[in-house]
């Protein structure tokens, strides 16, 4: 059975063992959150080349010809679009989550697999985009918030704030 909290834990034993200076400890528990991580069912039957192939399509799609081609989509009704942190490691994304969290109503998601929870929805990320309608963009938030409450609860949330490093 899958246990996030021991994932979260594991990584939690990165941090202080880190921080102390102990940096052989902080490998031990950074080798087992990621072999608990690998348990987690968004995780599993990831391939690396298929990443890359995502990215590859993205680029090779991205231009502005391309995204006059998206439909308009209505904004939810439950009024509830998450807010992303989006950076390369270092330059302060975790900072600015942990600014953010301290707010009661901005709970915040620390590079958990929610995004890759909605994808794996889509048969073609890339290509799935542009013609999403309503019901099916609507479908695509209820994956998201589920895969987000299963970390956090937003049920109250005025905005959840969702960090992802590169």
């Amino acid at each position: 059975m899958y246990d996030i909290i021991a994932i979260d834990i594991a990584f939690e034993f990165v941090q202080l063992y880190d921080k102390s200076g102990d940096t052989t400890q902080a490998f031990q528990y950074f080798a087992e959150g990621n072999r608990l991580a690998q348990q987690y069912p968004a995780y599993q039957g990831i391939n690396p080349a298929e990443f890359t192939g995502l990215v590859d399509g993205m680029n090779a799609r991205l231009s502005v010809d391309w995204l006059a081609t998206w439909k308009d989509i209505s904004p939810s009704a439950k009024d509830r679009t998450p807010a992303f942190i989006i950076g390369f490691p270092r330059l302060g994304t975790t900072l600015t989550e942990q600014i953010l969290s301290a707010h009661p109503l901005l709970p915040t998601l620390d590079e958990k697999p929610t995004l890759e929870t909605m994808q794996a929805q889509l048969p073609s990320y890339s290509d799935a985009l542009a013609p999403l309608n309503d019901t099916q963009a609507e479908a695509l938030r209820t994956v998201y918030y589920d895969a987000a409450n299963e970390f956090i609860d937003t049920g109250g949330a005025a905005r959840t704030v969702d960090k992802k490093t590169a």
